[in-house]
C-alpha cells in the first residue's frame, strides 16, 4: 500500500508540469493565429486601384469629295445619201419609109436561139446488164423453213429483188413474186437481209446494183 501511495504521488508532478507546457502551446498558437489573421485582414483592406487607359479621340473622317458625272457627248452619225444612178433614156429606132409608102414595124422576140448545154445527176444506180463486174455473195444465211408450211407439207416460190450497195450491204428488199402468198415472205426477207456481197463495178468504181433473186422453198 505504502508503495502504491509513493507511486501515485510521485506521478503528481508530471502531470503538472505536462499541463502547463500544454498551456503555454496553446497560448501560443492562438497569438499566432491571431497575428496571422490580422495581417491578412490588413493585406484585404488595401485598396484595389484600376486604371483604365485614356480614350483616344477617332480620327475624323474625310469626307469624300462627290464625283462629278461627265456628260457623255453622243457623236452625231453622218448620213450618207446614195445618188441613184442616172438610167440612160432608151434607144431610138428610125426607119426609113420605102419608096412605096409602107412603113416598117420592128419584131421583138423572146426566144433564145442558142440552147444551153444540159447537166444530167450522176447516176447511183445500175442494173446487172451495165456492169463491167457483177456482185458476187460472200455470207450467206438460208431460210428458215416456216413451221406452218412444214406441217401442211406445203412448197414455195418466192422472187426477191434488192439493192447491193457500194460497201456490199444489202438494202430495200421487196417481193415482187410469191407463191403461195404470205407464207414464205418474211423467213425470206429475214435471212437475205444478212446476206454480204461483194459489190458490182463499173469503170474500177463501185456501185449500188439492182439484184432480183428466186428463193425455192421444197420439202
Amino acid at each position: 500500500m505504502i508503495r502504491q501511495a509513493l507511486s501515485s504521488t510521485a506521478w503528481l508532478p508530471i502531470l503538472v508540469i505536462a499541463l502547463a507546457v500544454n498551456l503555454a502551446l496553446y497560448g501560443a498558437m492562438t497569438k499566432l493565429s491571431h497575428r496571422r489573421e490580422g495581417g491578412l485582414q490588413k493585406q484585404y483592406e488595401k485598396p484595389i486601384l484600376l486604371t483604365l487607359p485614356e480614350k483616344k479621340p477617332l480620327p475624323e473622317k474625310k469626307k469624300r469629295k462627290p464625283l462629278k458625272k461627265k456628260a457623255l457627248k453622243v457623236k452625231k452619225m453622218q448620213t450618207l445619201t446614195l445618188k441613184r444612178p442616172k438610167t440612160p433614156p432608151p434607144p431610138s429606132f428610125e426607119f426609113s419609109k420605102p419608096s412605096g409608102g409602107m412603113a416598117v414595124v420592128p419584131v421583138f422576140t423572146t426566144e433564145i436561139t442558142q440552147q444551153l448545154p444540159s447537166f444530167e445527176a450522176p447516176r447511183t444506180l445500175f442494173d446487172l446488164s451495165e456492169l463491167d463486174q457483177k456482185p458476187r455473195l460472200l455470207y450467206r444465211v438460208n431460210p428458215i423453213y416456216p413451221y406452218t408450211a412444214k406441217r401442211r407439207n406445203m412448197s414455195g416460190e418466192l422472187m426477191l429483188q434488192f439493192i447491193v450497195d457500194n460497201e456490199g450491204n444489202v438494202k430495200q428488199i421487196e417481193v415482187i413474186k410469191a407463191q403461195p402468198q404470205g407464207i414464205f415472205d418474211e423467213s425470206a426477207i429475214s435471212a437475205v437481209q444478212k446476206w454480204r456481197f461483194k459489190p458490182g463495178y463499173i469503170q474500177g468504181e463501185a456501185v449500188s446494183t439492182r439484184v432480183v433473186v428466186p428463193i425455192n422453198f421444197k420439202i
